[in-house]
Protein backbone atom coordinates (compact mmCIF):
# COMPACT_ATOMS: atom_id res chain seq x y z
CA UNK A 1 0.00 0.00 0.00
CA UNK A 2 2.86 2.37 0.82
CA UNK A 3 4.29 1.93 -2.71
CA UNK A 4 0.87 2.64 -4.24
CA UNK A 5 0.57 5.87 -2.23
CA UNK A 6 4.09 6.87 -3.28
CA UNK A 7 3.18 6.22 -6.96
CA UNK A 8 0.09 8.40 -6.67
CA UNK A 9 2.12 11.22 -5.10
CA UNK A 10 4.97 11.08 -7.63
CA UNK A 11 2.54 10.89 -10.58
CA UNK A 12 0.72 13.98 -9.31
CA UNK A 13 4.00 15.83 -8.75
CA UNK A 14 5.19 15.02 -12.28
CA UNK A 15 1.93 16.35 -13.74
CA UNK A 16 2.25 19.50 -11.60
CA UNK A 17 5.81 19.97 -12.96
CA UNK A 18 7.41 20.49 -9.57
CA UNK A 19 10.79 19.23 -8.43
CA UNK A 20 10.93 16.32 -6.00
CA UNK A 21 13.34 13.64 -4.89
CA UNK A 22 13.07 10.10 -6.24
CA UNK A 23 10.70 8.82 -3.57
CA UNK A 24 8.45 11.90 -3.62
CA UNK A 25 8.93 12.62 0.07
CA UNK A 26 10.61 16.01 -0.47
CA UNK A 27 9.10 18.58 -2.81
CA UNK A 28 10.61 21.91 -3.89
CA UNK A 29 8.22 24.58 -5.07
CA UNK A 30 9.84 27.22 -7.28
CA UNK A 31 8.61 30.72 -6.55
CA UNK A 32 9.23 33.60 -8.99
CA UNK A 33 10.08 35.84 -5.99
CA UNK A 34 13.09 33.67 -5.15
CA UNK A 35 11.59 31.90 -2.15
CA UNK A 36 11.66 28.14 -2.67
CA UNK A 37 9.75 26.40 0.13
CA UNK A 38 10.34 22.70 0.69
CA UNK A 39 7.53 20.34 1.62
CA UNK A 40 8.28 16.98 3.22
CA UNK A 41 5.81 14.11 3.16
CA UNK A 42 6.24 11.33 5.69
CA UNK A 43 4.75 7.94 4.95
CA UNK A 44 4.33 5.81 8.04
CA UNK A 45 4.07 2.04 7.91
CA UNK A 46 1.07 1.03 9.97
CA UNK A 47 0.24 -2.51 10.84
CA UNK A 48 -3.42 -3.30 11.42
CA UNK A 49 -4.38 -3.21 15.09
CA UNK A 50 -5.06 -6.85 15.88
CA UNK A 51 -6.47 -5.91 19.29
CA UNK A 52 -9.28 -3.90 17.69
CA UNK A 53 -12.61 -5.71 17.71
CA UNK A 54 -13.40 -7.36 14.41
CA UNK A 55 -16.41 -6.00 12.56
CA UNK A 56 -19.18 -8.33 11.47
CA UNK A 57 -21.37 -7.94 8.40
CA UNK A 58 -25.11 -7.59 8.87
CA UNK A 59 -28.14 -7.25 6.67
CA UNK A 60 -30.59 -4.84 8.27
CA UNK A 61 -34.23 -4.57 7.30
CA UNK A 62 -36.03 -1.41 8.34
CA UNK A 63 -39.83 -1.43 8.40
CA UNK A 64 -41.60 1.85 9.11
CA UNK A 65 -45.35 2.15 9.39
CA UNK A 66 -46.57 5.70 8.85
CA UNK A 67 -50.07 6.99 9.23
CA UNK A 68 -52.20 9.81 7.92
CA UNK A 69 -55.70 10.19 6.58
CA UNK A 70 -56.61 11.09 3.01
CA UNK A 71 -60.05 11.72 1.59
CA UNK A 72 -60.86 11.29 -2.09
CA UNK A 73 -63.56 10.32 -4.50
CA UNK A 74 -63.25 6.75 -5.74
CA UNK A 75 -65.55 3.94 -6.85
CA UNK A 76 -64.24 1.47 -4.24
CA UNK A 77 -61.93 1.19 -1.23
CA UNK A 78 -59.43 -0.67 -3.44
CA UNK A 79 -59.40 2.19 -5.95
CA UNK A 80 -58.93 4.73 -3.12
CA UNK A 81 -55.96 2.72 -1.80
CA UNK A 82 -54.49 2.50 -5.31
CA UNK A 83 -54.78 6.28 -5.72
CA UNK A 84 -52.93 6.92 -2.44
CA UNK A 85 -50.25 4.36 -3.31
CA UNK A 86 -49.73 5.98 -6.72
CA UNK A 87 -49.45 9.42 -5.12
CA UNK A 88 -46.78 8.11 -2.72
CA UNK A 89 -44.84 6.47 -5.58
CA UNK A 90 -44.93 9.75 -7.54
CA UNK A 91 -43.71 11.61 -4.39
CA UNK A 92 -46.87 13.69 -4.28
CA UNK A 93 -47.25 12.55 -0.67
CA UNK A 94 -44.06 13.20 1.31
CA UNK A 95 -43.59 10.16 3.54
CA UNK A 96 -41.08 12.05 5.72
CA UNK A 97 -43.86 14.40 6.80
CA UNK A 98 -46.21 11.63 7.91
CA UNK A 99 -46.57 10.54 11.51
CA UNK A 100 -44.51 7.45 12.39
CA UNK A 101 -46.71 4.77 13.88
CA UNK A 102 -44.20 1.93 14.34
CA UNK A 103 -40.57 1.18 13.52
CA UNK A 104 -39.13 -2.33 13.39
CA UNK A 105 -35.49 -3.18 12.73
CA UNK A 106 -34.29 -6.70 12.01
CA UNK A 107 -30.57 -7.49 11.69
CA UNK A 108 -29.09 -10.77 10.48
CA UNK A 109 -25.37 -11.51 10.75
CA UNK A 110 -23.59 -12.91 7.69
CA UNK A 111 -21.86 -16.12 8.64
CA UNK A 112 -18.45 -16.78 7.05
CA UNK A 113 -18.29 -20.25 5.56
Amino acid sequence: MKDRIRDIITDALERAKVRFDTDGENIWVDDPNGINPTISIGLIDCEPDESAPKKHRYTVSLHVDVCDTFEMAAESPEEAEAIVKARVERCEIDIAKLEVNKVTVEAYEHKDN
